[in-house]
């Protein structure tokens, strides 16, 4: 059995979490709405993974997470933006985001 918590709030949790909870070899240990927080609360709790289902925090957390548990496999939601900014580098791009 893998044991992974889930970082985010809204859809994008809630929808990677119904996937999980699908999968008998999966036990979501919890779900959190800050990253740092919860990531040392998921390790505590003896998480193998850690998935980030918000591309806030994504965005915010994921370089930090992955550089302070290495042995942590972390997975984040790519933020829309660096796509946008990709397509559209010379753009005006638009950007709403949840308060971190």
């Amino acid at each position: 059995m893998v044991r992974f918590g889930i970082i985010g709030t809204g859809r994008i949790s809630d929808w990677v979490l119904k996937g999980a909870e699908q999968d008998p070899r999966i036990k979501v240990t919890a779900v959190c709405s800050r990253s740092e927080q919860a990531a040392e609360a998921f390790v505590a709790r003896g998480v193998k993974a850690l998935v980030i289902a918000c591309n806030t925090a994504t965005s915010a957390a994921i370089n930090a997470l992955r550089e302070q548990y290495p042995d942590l496999i972390v997975i984040g939601i790519e933020p829309a933006l660096k796509v946008a900014a990709d397509r559209y580098p010379n753009g005006h791009i638009g950007v709403m985001a949840t308060p971190v």
